[in-house]
């Protein structure tokens, strides 16, 4: 945090209205310059105490706004912990897919291969004139389950492809919502940041003022 100025004693002041705003900046300085020759000592040291007062005031301004900026870093750093442990969860889902989409493939290669024995076995019952009815049978029955085989195989293939499809599309959307609210939270920093240097200017402007109106004291 700041370094708090050490404060000048205050002597007893009427209370005023004190201007705010960028309305009360210069033109509160340069009256107040302007009529410093015809003044007396205690007006002179009435508008030193208000000086004073605008000066505090500016002060606590910054302090306020440093510990808005320091509990927006804060908020930034935890916000990018967050991300980062979600980056690998998402990671790990990625990794999860590609194992989904290999397994697919496994599937369809064996897929292709149950319909390669069944087209055989079609090919092999009507190119043959079989006179056993039992081998017949026996025959039938592998060309059944081979379509039950293949049957189950397309059902695995069809599920993991739907897996895959969703996994890919949940991905693309985590993603999409950890880059906005990375967005947005860079941009309130930027602001914080930009407040806070305006109103230093504005404390290094009122305080070099201050100290030339006392040298001509």
């Amino acid at each position: 945090g700041r370094s708090a100025r050490p404060r000048q004693p205050r002597r007893a002041a009427a209370p005023r209205d004190v201007p705010s705003g960028e309305d009360g900046g210069l033109s509160w300085m340069a009256k107040i310059r302007g009529k410093i020759a015809g003044k007396s000592v205690r007006d002179l040291e009435e508008q030193r105490d208000e000086i004073a007062q605008r000066l505090a005031k500016a002060e606590e301004r910054v302090e306020d706004l440093e510990r808005d900026l320091g509990l927006k870093n804060d908020s930034l750093k935890l916000s990018q912990e967050a991300l980062k442990a979600r980056s690998k969860e998402l990671d790990e889902v990625a990794r999860i897919a590609g194992e989904r989409e290999y397994d697919l493939s496994k599937a369809k290669v064996e897929a292709s291969k149950l319909r390669k024995a069944y087209d055989d076995i079609s090919d092999e019952l009507e190119a043959s004139q079989i006179e056993s009815s039992q081998e017949i049978e026996t025959l039938k029955a592998e060309l059944a389950e081979t379509q039950r085989q293949l049957q189950e195989s397309n059902k695995a293939a069809n599920k993991l492809q739907q897996t895959i499809d969703y996994q890919k599309k949940h991905f693309e959307k985590e993603r999409k919502q950890a880059k906005k609210m990375q967005d947005v939270l860079s941009d309130e920093l930027k602001q914080a940041r930009g407040s806070l240097n305006t109103i230093i200017s504005r404390l290094e402007a009122a305080k070099g003022k201050f100290m030339k109106a006392r040298q001509k004291q």
